[in-house]
């Protein structure tokens, strides 16, 4: 079976900041299973992960910031997230 020409090598594009190891405040939320407003909320309270200001409404965050964001927030058991969540200044 031949496939149509327009069907073949359909490669999805991939913004150029996403190659550089960089994602949007959207796309950064998506990967940590949060909404955009809530990365927005953390990065305003500096609670969440770190971010590059790249221009005066630009902000990118590395994925390597995330990994490591989420690896400092490991518990073993619920009461240490409850005490970490109060160091970070959010609820009990």
């Amino acid at each position: 079976m031949a496939v149509e020409p327009s069907r073949q090598n359909i490669v999805p594009e991939i913004p150029d900041h996403v190659g550089r190891g960089l994602l949007t405040t959207k796309e950064a939320a998506h990967w940590l299973g949060i909404s955009a407003k809530e990365m927005e909320r953390m990065r305003r309270e500096g609670r969440g992960p770190r971010a590059a200001k790249l221009g005066h409404r630009i902000v990118r965050y590395p994925i390597d910031e995330l990994t490591r964001w989420v690896a400092g927030r490991m518990v073993s058991n619920t009461a240490e997230g409850r005490a970490l969540n109060r160091r970070e200044g959010g609820a009990a």
